[in-house]
């Protein structure tokens, strides 16, 4: 009741956990159900909904989600291995204003490699979330490989 802590705007809600993709304010009326999300761009998942609010970096989010991913991963499968592990050094290079402007082509290429060569379901989980944060948040990413620094900093 009453919005967001603080009084503070809605930036990004992730309607279905670490594995579903970002959506915006705009879609926070939409139906929690499979048909719903995935018109959306976005999934279910474990059902586990969070809010971000305007000041959030994006980078330091996705990055989070990433690390999670890449301490969760059982080690098995040798391209979910790399997946995760890549995915999160890039991340960390982006939010040390290390990384290249072209590094979504990278993250797409690195996710679509991986894609259906695990051994279950979880190779694909780390992909949404940070490519829906490229693509819906790309400012974020800009303003640290720009500036050196976080912008929410």
């Amino acid at each position: 009741m009453g919005g967001l802590k603080g009084g503070k705007r809605l930036k990004a809600i992730l309607p279905g956990g670490p594995s579903s993709a970002f959506v915006l304010p705009d879609q926070i009326d939409l139906p929690l159900d499979y048909p719903s999300l995935e018109k959306a761009g976005s999934a279910l998942g474990c059902g586990v909904m969070r809010l971000y609010p305007e000041g959030t970096c994006m980078v330091e989010e996705t990055l989070r989600l990433t690390e999670f991913f890449a301490r969760e991963c059982c080690g098995q499968c040798p391209a979910c291995r790399m997946e995760t592990g890549m995915l999160k050094a890039i991340l960390e290079k982006i939010q040390r204003g290390e990384g290249t402007p072209d590094i979504s082509a990278h993250v797409e290429k690195l996710v679509g490699f991986a894609k259906g060569k695990g051994f279950c379901s979880f190779i694909g989980m780390p992909g949404p979330p940070l490519l829906s944060a490229l693509r819906l948040f790309p400012e974020d990413f800009e303003a640290h490989l720009r500036d050196k620094r976080c912008p929410a900093s």
